[in-house]
């Protein structure tokens, strides 16, 4: 007789005292990490939306090219802005990475693999944010970067697929595991 179950086979560790502190521990990393990503872009809201010279940014436009650049960078009190947001931008992808590659974690154990997508977008959103920060720094002679202008706007489109990768991952992660039939045990690492 062949039974099926979802539940992983018990291993000797499952049984010592450690398994359940690092259950704990990884979902208050889980947890912390939820709402340093939510804190971060609350914060990143504000300021675009408090900033009027922010309601564009290089971050969300697929293309880039040197008029575009110019005409969102135009007067120097958005420069000053730009700085601080893409300041913060390089510390909210650290936030939302490790978010999402947990949250991934959790919903995926059995595909360790899709814990990188996250991380995927988090370097491509570092290269983005690294061809924005030398722009900034070389306005309004955007000539003398055009490298940035090469690899951010890829960069960018790079992020978004990644992204929206990863939160499909979780909703469906989320779907499957809410609809098991009652009885049946899932396979958790929390």
């Amino acid at each position: 007789r062949v039974v099926f179950s979802l539940e992983r086979p018990r291993s000797p560790f499952s049984r010592s005292l450690v398994w359940p502190k690092l259950a704990t521990f990884r979902m208050m990393l889980l947890v912390l990490s939820g709402l340093a990503t939510a804190a971060t872009y609350a914060y990143m809201l504000a300021l675009i939306f408090a900033r009027p010279e922010l309601q564009t940014t290089l971050d969300t436009s697929p293309g880039w090219s040197a008029a575009t650049v110019v005409q969102i960078l135009g007067s120097n009190p958005a420069l000053a802005s730009y700085r601080h947001l893409n300041t913060v931008d390089f510390y909210f992808l650290l936030v939302y990475s490790s978010f999402l590659s947990l949250c991934l974690a959790r919903y995926w154990p059995s595909r360790r693999w899709l814990s990188l997508l996250p991380f995927a977008a988090g370097f491509a959103d570092l290269i983005e944010n690294a061809c924005v920060r030398v722009l900034l720094d070389s306005f309004p002679r955007i000539e003398e970067a055009p490298k940035s202008l090469l690899w951010g706007p890829p960069a960018t489109v790079l992020k978004f697929v990644f992204l929206l990768s990863s939160l499909v991952a979780i909703a469906v992660g989320v779907l499957f595991s809410r609809n098991m039939e009652p009885g049946a045990t899932k396979e958790k690492e929390f």
